[in-house]
């Protein structure tokens, strides 16, 4: 077994620690026997020195004795004879390479040289002529006295052979000690190191994995284990968090589940159930796409493909060619896998493998015995289903029927709930729903619609003569034909008994008044059939009511439309009456009415300025827009708030005075007479006037008189000059003269918003202040105005 696979185990780590400790000991023992065994050596030699350093005494001790005793006893001679015998076997022994390899350092090979030396040349040949008693006094004294005094000699060398091995026994023993002290360290290292292993390796993965599963058992699946080995702590770790994995999933899949069970009692739109249920079944199996389809009993087929995560080209080829195993499984009602494995019997199609698709399941989708259709879970990283994923799919798949029941069911009730039994058209109830949803889309994006209200006329007299059943036909006769001839995104609706009310999102009055009149012409000229045989012919009265020229609110728009369809009704019947129409014929026969409407609630300054524009063709918006551009350079002129909405007053109310002069004049397209100048001139007067006697545009009135005076004095009512005509009266002129301008008047052609600039430059220090004209034109050129 090799190191790195070793160290993959826990118990291979810790061996590989073990073998690190026994080498350390090992190496530890054999410096220590051997420095023993080298200091041993080292303190015999300096045993053996001293006894040589003792025998040196010795002899001239028991030499000095047998001459001062002019003789030698037996015993002497042999304890003589045993030392000479002793230092010559000491020199023997101690060969210059036996020093080479005993003694720590030259200085004490040298001496012991020198000492051999010595005792062979000087020392031991004085001991002879001693020893040999047959020779002079004199002689043996004088070799016995050399002796001596090279004896002293002899013993200072064996010291210094003495203290240098004690130094070097002192350095060995220094450093044996310095030696075991660094081992000693290093065993107390490995010690840690192994204290340090058992707690990283072991205690706090351990730790990590109990603290785990204590969050896990808390509920916290998404909790993991980090993995930073690979030993059996690390494997555990890793086992672990597949577990945890695992244990998310199928929590996930439960919890989607559950989701599921919600959408079946909470989602009553089908869309938003649809959507809900493949959402949640994708995240069920981690599947990257869904499709439902929904079968049609009448046609025998699929008629209805809901797709999420698949793109344009699949699904068009999805419903183009449905799929097979979709058919299948709607018969059997069970599910059925699809991939490329051989044993699953369902190969993928050319569809799916071009969508990068590696297999799919299709469920029944199957709610009290009735087969609703079928719903795919699409795989793109794997082939096939977990037994576990399979049998979550099969509940999954009758609560998504259930759900789409329920949906199903509540659209109906509904629909139902919106609709009149008898037309099959949309009740008073969510007509008025669609018409404040309408009436806040219009306010929203500044949009118009018009609302139309229609009456069948004599209706009683059909129920008196034919019948109800003969009514209630030609009720529905006419409902078809309304919802024939609107558009689809117009709403119909029955408001009541014959009234019916069409809301006309983005249309103004004179497109509504146009549609209006083609219903009435159609629905006379169209018979009805009746239930006991026959035919009979009716006429409708219509009135139209537009925001915002009507009114500015829904409620007060089908309150005008009311009032229009009653002057419909009062005029003969069979007839169309639109609002703006009707208040300008009121206003022209009493111009007092417009103070009454004033008074009764200023929203009505929208109704008003419609009449005046009523007056002829070429006023058409002309208010809404002098009130828009006037806006603009208010604000660029920095009015204050309360400036600002008096000239808003100004803008839509300047031209109202107009009512009091004849269509024909207004309409005439020669030269006006003097006489009908001076009609045409009486209108801002007639405004004003009126504006006096009201309670809340009082302030208005002096800006609407003098919105026709000249700069240079010239001009109308009152010929003021220069700042003495009102400033908010200045801007009103300019802007109203270049709207004038730009629209096509019976007496000459419009001009281009340029052109109409060029004007206002020349005529500026004349007709008009020459500081709006410059700030007006900057912003037209600036294109922060509107124009042509």
């Amino acid at each position: 077994m090799t190191l790195p696979s070793l160290r993959r185990t826990l118990t291979g780590k810790f061996i590989v620690l073990l073998l690190c400790f026994l080498v350390l000991q090992a190496v530890q023992l054999a410096v220590g026997v051997t420095a023993i065994l080298h200091l041993g050596e080292e303190a015999a030699l300096v045993n053996e020195v001293g006894r040589q350093r003792m025998a040196t005494f010795l002899l001239a001790s028991v030499a000095r004795q047998a001459v001062d005793a002019a003789g030698w006893g037996q015993a002497e001679q042999e304890a003589f004879d045993h030392s000479v015998t002793e230092v010559d076997r000491f020199f023997q022994r101690h060969s210059d390479s036996a020093l080479s390899a005993q003694l720590p350092t030259a200085s004490a090979k040298t001496h012991l040289a020198t000492a051999k030396r010595v005792w062979a040349t000087e020392l031991r040949p004085s001991l002879v002529l001693v020893r040999q008693g047959d020779r002079p006094a004199a002689v043996t004294d004088a070799a016995l006295r050399r002796y001596e005094s090279l004896a002293l000699e002899q013993v200072q060398r064996f010291d210094s052979i003495v203290t240098l091995i004690e130094d070097d026994i002192h350095a060995d023993t220094l450093y044996l000690a310095v030696f075991q002290s660094l081992l000693l360290g290093v065993t107390l290292m490995l010690g840690m190191v192994g204290l340090y292993m058992a707690r990283v390796i072991v205690t706090l993965p351990m730790r990590k994995l109990i603290e785990a599963a204590a969050a896990i058992a808390a509920g916290a699946y998404q909790q993991r284990v980090p993995v930073s080995s690979q030993d059996e702590i690390g494997q555990l770790g890793a086992t672990f968090n597949q577990m945890t994995t695992a244990i998310a999933e199928k929590t996930e899949r439960i919890t989607a589940l559950n989701q599921v069970a919600v959408v079946v009692t909470s989602s009553l739109s089908k869309e938003d159930a649809l959507d809900r249920i493949m959402r949640h079944g994708m995240r069920l199996v981690g599947a990257k796409a869904a499709c439902i389809g929904l079968y049609d009993q009448r046609a025998q087929r699929f008629d209805e493909w809901v797709t999420q995560g698949l793109s344009a080209t699949f699904v068009e080829r999805l419903e183009e060619e449905p799929d097979d195993w979709a058919t299948r499984c709607f018969s059997s009602d069970t599910y059925v896998l699809s991939n490329d494995f051989p044993a699953t019997g369902c190969p993928l199609g050319q569809r799916e493998r071009d969508a990068g698709i590696k297999g799919y399941i299709c469920l029944p989708l199957t709610s009290h015995d009735r087969h609703l259709g079928v719903i795919n879970l699409y795989l793109t990283d794997r082939e096939d289903f977990l037994p576990d994923e399979i049998g979550l799919l099969i509940t999954f798949g009758h609560l998504a029927a259930g759900a789409i029941e329920n949906a199903r069911l509540y659209a109906s009730m509904s629909e139902m709930a919106a609709r009149d039994v008898l037309t099959g058209l949309y009740n008073r109830r969510m007509l008025e729903q669609r018409l404040t949803e309408e009436a806040q889309r219009a306010f929203r994006y500044a949009k118009p619609y018009s609302v139309l209200i229609l009456d069948i006329d004599r209706f009683k007299a059909i129920n008196d003569t034919y019948g109800h059943p003969a009514g209630d036909a030609v009720l529905q006769s006419l409902a078809r034909t309304l919802q024939r001839e609107v558009r689809d995104i117009d709403t119909v609706a029955r408001y009541g008994g014959e009234e019916f009310v069409i809301i006309l999102p983005e249309t103004d009055g004179l497109a509504g008044t146009r549609l209006a009149d083609r219903l009435r012409t159609l629905i006379a000229e169209t018979p009805i059939a009746l239930p006991a045989g026959g035919e009979i012919s009716i006429t409708v009265s219509i009135g139209i009511a537009s925001y915002p020229h009507c009114a500015d609110t829904s409620q007060l728009v089908i309150e005008r439309a009311d009032q229009a369809l009653y002057v419909a009704k009062q005029s003969g019947r069979n007839r169309v009456s639109f609002y703006g129409d009707m208040l300008k014929t009121q206003l022209e026969k009493n111009p007092n009415r417009i103070v009454e409407l004033l008074n009764q609630d200023r929203r009505n300054i929208s109704a008003v300025a419609t009449a005046a524009d009523a007056k002829s063709s070429y006023f058409h918006n002309h208010a809404s827009m002098v009130d828009e551009v006037a806006a603009h350079l208010g604000n660029i002129l920095g009015l204050a708030a309360d400036d600002l909405e008096i000239l808003h007053c100004a803008a839509q109310l300047h031209d109202v005075g107009l009512i009091g002069v004849p269509d024909s004049v207004l309409q005439k397209s020669a030269v006006l007479g003097q006489l009908e100048q001076e009609l045409m001139r009486r209108h801002p007067v007639i405004m004003a006037d009126i504006l006096e006697q009201t309670t809340e545009f009082k302030s208005v009135a002096p800006v609407v008189r003098h919105h026709h005076e000249h700069f240079d004095g010239s001009g109308y009512p009152d010929g003021l000059k220069g700042e003495a005509i009102p400033y908010l009266s200045r801007i009103l002129a300019v802007v109203d003269a270049h709207n004038a301008m730009v629209s096509q008047r019976p007496h000459r052609k419009s001009l281009t918003s340029s052109a109409a600039c060029r004007v206002l430059e020349h005529e500026a220090g004349k007709q008009f202040d020459p500081d709006m004209v410059r700030a007006f034109v900057q912003l037209i050129e600036r294109g922060l105005l509107p124009g042509k």
